[in-house]
């Protein structure tokens, strides 16, 4: 976050957050693949047997810290990794350049799976990381975009290229 934007700063975490992405957190997210709504949580969910990890992510994380959860089938995700979902564009979860509505993944499930054309094997919903390299379509970094990875190959694809290689 730079110097020039309204924001919040957490020092104890070092955590900073624009205002606009803060205000963008909404208390239930519906996922039409799922059929579950995730909600917004700031305490571990009753009758939760094991860990918490973020399904955007993959990390582990305090569940008494703010996170979406979905108590019929378990799948959690990071309060902070909600801006991550918007194709951020900085290291401080920052999306000045794509701003997107938050609503705009939700009807794709983290982890399901795509056939596109071109490709042998099966691509699976996840968000980029720095060692998923650049688009195979495109050549634009996939960190922090939301992609497809091929679980099998280093083949992935971000969001857009693999939409127009559906079907």
């Amino acid at each position: 976050m730079d110097y020039c934007t309204l924001g919040f700063h957490c020092p104890t975490c070092d955590f900073n957050i624009h205002v606009e992405c803060a205000l963008l957190l909404p208390k239930v997210i519906e996922n039409k693949c799922d059929k579950h709504p995730l909600s917004l949580r700031y305490e571990p969910a009753q009758d939760h047997i094991s860990e918490y990890f973020c399904e955007i992510c993959e990390d582990e994380f305090d569940p008494w810290e703010w996170f979406y959860h979905c108590t019929t089938c378990a799948q959690s995700m990071h309060a902070a990794c909600m801006p991550l979902i918007l194709q951020v564009q900085c290291e401080q979860a920052t999306y000045k350049e794509n701003r997107k509505c938050v609503y705009e993944f939700l009807n794709v499930k983290f982890g399901g799976t795509l056939e596109v054309k071109g490709h042998s094997h099966r691509l699976a919903f996840a968000q980029g990381r720095k060692s998923d390299g650049e688009c195979s379509e495109c050549g634009y970094k996939l960190q922090y975009k939301m992609i497809f990875k091929c679980l099998e190959c280093e083949f992935a694809v971000d969001y857009r290229c693999a939409s127009r290689l559906v079907g």
